[in-house]
């Protein structure tokens, strides 16, 4: 009897120290899931992404100025400004003229402004008053037309590369020269015929002349006027 009531003893002890085991590691366990959920999850050390290397720096050409206009190599520069020394039509230009326009013929310096803008800009500065500004406003292709060309990273560059051939300039002048004498000379043998002929022989001599001279213009700066007249086209 003392044995069984040593062993139900026993047995008791050993349930109640059971049962406190279970419960205190209940406890524990509820205690470590509160401690995961309630502590932040640790902080990853930042790394920086490496950079690729830097590459070369290549010798910067035609860089822009604080006027817009870019710098080019002095010695292109030499070059150019002795071809437009040779260009008598720039006679009336002063030197800072002819760099400026020098540098013009490498970088449009108004490429990066907005169209929208040099627009308004263009009919702002026309009167709607007067004959031209009234033109532009009942003919706003026009306007389009020159903001597009303003803007334009080839356009003025190429038209303005003209002055830098003094060559061809030459040329056109002769093939200029040429025409203005074969029509005064048609105009003097008009001379006899009646009023009426002689107005139509005059207005005939006058389109043929500026077609002959539009056509020796294109002929010989067509690659300087291709950009300038593809824009023109596109838009009307």
């Amino acid at each position: 009897m003392k044995f069984l009531s040593c062993f139900l003893l026993l047995f008791v002890s050993f349930g109640l120290f059971a049962q406190d085991s279970e419960e205190e590691a209940a406890r524990k366990r509820i205690l470590e899931q509160y401690q995961v959920k309630t502590q932040a999850a640790p902080i990853e050390p930042e790394v920086e992404e490496a950079l690729p290397p830097e590459e070369e720096e290549a010798q910067p050409q035609n860089l822009p100025t604080a006027d817009g206009i870019p710098e080019i190599d002095p010695s292109e520069l030499e070059k150019i400004m002795a071809n437009l020394e040779k260009n008598p039509l720039l006679k009336m230009l002063d030197q800072k003229q002819k760099e400026m326009a020098a540098k013009m013929m490498r970088q449009n310096p108004f490429q990066n402004m907005k169209r929208d803008m040099i627009r308004g800009s263009i009919m702002k500065a026309m009167d709607p008053e007067k004959p031209f500004g009234k033109f532009l406003n009942e003919n706003p292709k026009i306007a389009d037309t020159v903001a597009d060309i303003a803007v334009d990273k080839k356009a003025i560059p190429a038209f303005m590369s003209i002055l830098n051939k003094p060559d061809q300039m030459k040329l056109f002048g002769i093939i200029v020269i040429i025409v203005f004498i074969t029509v005064f000379f048609l105009n003097l043998k008009n001379s006899k015929k009646s009023i009426f002929k002689r107005f139509l022989t005059k207005i005939f001599l006058m389109l043929s002349s500026l077609l002959v001279n539009l056509t020796a213009f294109y002929v010989i700066f067509k690659k300087e006027l291709d950009p300038t007249l593809d824009i023109v086209f596109r838009n009307f």
